[in-house]
């Protein structure tokens, strides 16, 4: 499934033989990481369901764009080495993704490279540009 948001397209799709979906991990923006303001409290997990479009900051920031409009980021409790630039999948045995999950890069051919954990989701504001 292809899911446009602002001027980047990010595909979420479930791999063969996976629970999980995959998020094409290739979009930062440094105005992102300054200006983001937390507009609400941490949350330990999202619905799967409701994730629009992903987007990796740095290789420690991912921000979940939902359904609704939110913007959730997860900072991860440490640096995923290469996470920038990658593709990862993410499982969960629940209909919601939390902080006690982990994200698995993944190379080209779909075999698995490493893990990293995730943190709480907390909702942001970015304000626009100018």
């Amino acid at each position: 499934m292809r899911v446009s948001i602002g001027a980047a397209t990010f595909a979420l799709a479930a791999l063969a033989g996976c629970t999980g979906d995959e998020g094409v991990a290739r979009s930062t923006d440094s105005w992102a990481l300054a200006t983001a303001n937390p507009v609400a409290p941490p949350v330990s997990c999202i619905e799967k369901a409701r994730i629009a479009g992903v987007a990796v900051r740095d290789d420690r920031t991912v921000d979940f764009s939902l359904d609704d409009g939110r913007l959730m980021r997860n900072r991860l409790p440490q640096v995923c080495e290469s996470l920038y630039g990658s593709r990862f999948i993410y499982r969960s045995s629940t209909d919601r993704l939390c902080s006690t999950d982990t994200i698995t890069l993944v190379r080209a051919d779909g075999s698995a490279r490493a893990s990293c954990g995730l943190g709480s989701f907390q909702q942001i504001a970015v304000p626009p540009r100018g």
